[in-house]
């Protein structure tokens, strides 16, 4: 079975890393598929996918608000139990309290997804 994440960063390097860590994975025998966005409606449409294991959020994302996203995940039937660790690159100056309370599974940073990122789409 093939395991589902959604990234959603503007992060170009980190997009990249990421389909390596998916391809890498899959030569290996574990079918890992990432799909990367970074457009809001898109990133809704994606989410809603019955088969998505995950999603990875960029707090540090500039084109939509993060926070706001969480919460639209949330409130929707075909989303809402859908896993969602978010990162920054910067993760000192965000209000983790809001982001949890807004239904976020998981905060770390960027560097701390880089190293986890086998791990969290394997399983």
């Amino acid at each position: 079975m093939t395991k589902k994440a959604l990234l959603i960063t503007e992060d170009k390097a980190l997009q990249q890393f990421a389909e390596i860590t998916a391809l890498t994975l899959t030569k290996l025998n574990c079918q890992t598929e990432i799909n990367t966005c970074i457009e809001l409606e898109r990133a809704l449409k994606l989410s809603s996918e019955e088969n998505l294991d995950l999603i990875l959020l960029d707090l540090d994302l500039k084109i939509f608000s993060p926070l706001q996203f969480i919460l639209e995940i949330r409130q929707s039937d075909s989303s809402k139990d859908k896993k969602i660790i978010a990162f920054s690159e910067n993760i000192s100056w965000i209000n983790k309290k809001e982001i949890f309370d807004s239904g976020c599974d998981s905060i770390m940073s960027g560097q701390e997804l880089k190293s986890a990122l086998n791990n969290l789409i394997q399983f």
